[in-house]
C-alpha cells in the first residue's frame, strides 16, 4: 500500500468508478469493492503503477464537492503521454479547467474536473529543472 492514500467522497460511487476509469484511464481494484444493500461503501482505484485512491459515499462529516458546492483540494497524477490522456479526457466530456501548458518546473500539465467536481491536475515530466533555476512568481 502507498504511504499516503486519498479518500474521495462521491454521491454515486459506482457511477464515479465507471467515469474515472473510462475518462482518466484508472483501474478499479475489484476485490476492494464493499457494498451493502446495493450501496457501495468502499472501493479503490489504481492510478498508474503506484497510486491508489479510495472512494466512498457521503457520511455525516464529509460530502461530495457537488453537494458541498466546492472543493478544497486538487489531486495530481503523473501520466506517460499527456497529449493522449488529454484527448481521451476531453473526448469523454470532462470539464477542462486548464488546457495543456508548459510549466516553469519542467512538466506539461492540464487540469480537469471529474463527474462530481473533484479537481485533478495531470502532469508529464518533460525536463528536469532544478528549483534554483525556476522562473516563477508566487501564485503562478
Amino acid at each position: 500500500m502507498p504511504q499516503v492514500i486519498a479518500s474521495l467522497t462521491y454521491d454515486d460511487v459506482d457511477a464515479a468508478i465507471t467515469w474515472l476509469c473510462d475518462t482518466f484511464g484508472f483501474r478499479e481494484r475489484v476485490s476492494a469493492r464493499v457494498a451493502h444493500e446495493g450501496v457501495t461503501y468502499h472501493a479503490e482505484i489504481e492510478v498508474g503503477e503506484r497510486g491508489l485512491i479510495m472512494l466512498g459515499p457521503p457520511f455525516s462529516d464529509r460530502s461530495s464537492p457537488r453537494t458541498h458546492g466546492g472543493t478544497t483540494l486538487m489531486l495530481v497524477a503523473y501520466v506517460d503521454d499527456i497529449q493522449a490522456h488529454f484527448a481521451r479526457t476531453r473526448e469523454a466530456g470532462a470539464t477542462i479547467m486548464a488546457e495543456i501548458e508548459d510549466t516553469f518546473y519542467g512538466d506539461l500539465t492540464y487540469r480537469a474536473s471529474d463527474v462530481e467536481g473533484h479537481h485533478w491536475m495531470f502532469s508529464q515530466r518533460v525536463k528536469d529543472i532544478p528549483p534554483e533555476e525556476w522562473d516563477w512568481a508566487p501564485g503562478s
